[in-house]
């Protein structure tokens, strides 16, 4: 497994009530890995965003902008979806599989 999908899996954990909000910003295309605020935010943004916080205010997750998840999320800017972005595919694979697990 990769450094970046476990980190991913690891933030996944870490905000759980959030990953349903994450998996469809994924699929909508509202992913700017380079921005912690906004709309269109970075995963630990888009996380804060579901939560309805600021991205530092997460309980159990804080922004690092050098986590290999932050990382990988740079690859994906605001309109990127799934079929168009192959970053967007394969962590939106990793959602489902993470989503899966935790309901099986």
């Amino acid at each position: 497994m990769s450094w970046a999908k476990t980190d991913y899996l690891y933030v996944l954990l870490s905000a759980k009530k959030e990953v349903a909000g994450l998996r469809m910003a994924i699929i909508e295309g509202r992913i700017n890995g380079s921005s912690y605020e906004g709309e269109c935010a970075c995963l630990v943004g888009t996380m804060a965003n579901v939560a309805n916080c600021k991205y530092n205010e997460l309980p159990n997750l804080k922004p690092n902008a050098d986590r290999p998840a932050e990382r990988l999320f740079l690859a994906i800017r605001k309109g990127d979806k799934p079929e168009t972005n192959p970053v967007s595919k394969i962590v939106l694979e990793w959602t489902d599989e993470f989503l899966k697990l935790i309901n099986d």
